[in-house]
């Protein structure tokens, strides 16, 4: 479900920063989430020490960060697609709704993410098809090279290497093939330089293949696609905030209206602002950098509980990946990793008392 927002504007940013050779970084990428499975899969304490201290406030401060800049990222392409003439705003009040969605307990059952998956698998086939069938116009010429391939695998890595996997299975080959599937007809259709100009490119994607008249179309897939996926993100942000054992992946933390109420504000004050002054581009490398960090600090910390070799290697490959960010993209995932960190800490000390 991630992945399908994800296409909605890592193809562009990825063009933007490698042109023909964009989809170069979409292995990499996948390299990365696998070693990090591996990593975690070959860790026997994961799940059954818990980890407490600065480390485990660190941890724990990198996915609330990258949740909640994927929960503005989301919202970003949801508004700049969804309500172009407003995206701003629309970003904003979706990000509040979902807030107040998650603080009144809606859930996804694993039903409804099938289904989801599989309407975007749908849209997705349907892109490919129409995009295939349209001889593509000539462009301008491609200005990014071969360069610009860790920057193109970096704003991959929010939608297909997530941190705390420890196993991996035929739908992560299936993520990577749709995403070089789609990424490949953009660009035969636009060109990477057209590809690359603006976030909204599967709406240029239609009308370059003259199937324009299906913009209600895309707008809700566009709906189906970052509305789910927001709200997911915005639990695990909260979950990663107020869990004081390192776990996130059950929702038995702060489970009263109250708990959740407290432990989603921060999420939704940062991702409203970030929504609010940023756009698609810029919010897609702050989560790139935050998703980073995220692998980076909780494959060094399985590597000083068990020694394994994946997670050494895994957090080589974060740190090469995030050289390609900008710094200034950088500076802010570090202070929103600090404020993670400290909330995290904040609430684990609230517990003890």
């Amino acid at each position: 479900m991630l992945v399908g927002a994800g296409l909605l504007v890592a193809p562009a940013a990825a063009a933007a920063a490698a042109g023909w050779w964009s989809l170069a970084g979409v292995p990499l990428a996948a390299v990365l989430g696998l070693l990090s499975a591996r990593a975690g899969a070959a860790d026997p304490h994961a799940a059954a020490v818990p980890v407490t201290g600065w480390a485990a406030a660190v941890t724990r401060g990198a996915r609330f960060a990258a949740s909640t800049a994927t929960v503005a990222l989301l919202a970003s392409v949801f508004g700049a697609y969804v309500v172009p003439d407003a995206p701003a705003t629309a970003a904003v009040l979706l990000v509040l709704a979902s807030a107040l969605a998650d603080v009144a307990g809606a859930r996804l059952n694993p039903g409804a993410c099938r289904w989801i998956t599989a309407v975007l698998l749908l849209a997705a086939a349907a892109l490919v098809a129409v995009c295939l069938a349209v001889p593509p116009v000539p462009g301008p010429s491609a200005t990014a090279g071969p360069d610009g391939i860790v920057l193109a695998a970096a704003v991959f890595v929010p939608f297909l290497a997530a941190p705390g996997r420890t196993r991996t299975s035929w739908r992560d080959a299936l993520a990577v093939l749709v995403v070089l599937a789609v990424g490949a007809v953009a660009l035969f259709q636009l060109g990477p330089a057209r590809l690359g100009l603006a976030p909204t490119s599967a709406r240029d994607l239609l009308a370059a293949a003259d199937a324009g008249a299906l913009g209600v179309l895309l707008a809700l897939t566009v709906a189906v696609a970052t509305v789910p996926a927001g709200l997911l993100a915005l639990g695990a942000a909260r979950r990663s905030a107020a869990d004081s054992e390192g776990s996130h992946d059950s929702d038995g933390v702060d489970e009263t209206v109250r708990g959740r109420a407290t432990a989603v504000l921060p999420v939704a004050v940062l991702a409203a602002a970030g929504s609010a002054v940023f756009g698609p581009f810029d919010l897609l490398l702050l989560a790139a950098a935050t998703a980073l960090f995220a692998l980076l600090t909780v494959n060094l910390l399985r590597y000083k509980r068990s020694r394994g070799p994946f997670a050494l290697m895994t957090a080589a490959l974060a740190v090469a990946l995030a050289v390609a960010v900008p710094f200034v993209h950088l500076g802010i995932a570090l202070g929103s990793v600090a404020l993670g960190a400290g909330l995290a800490a904040t609430r684990y000390g609230e517990r003890r008392d």
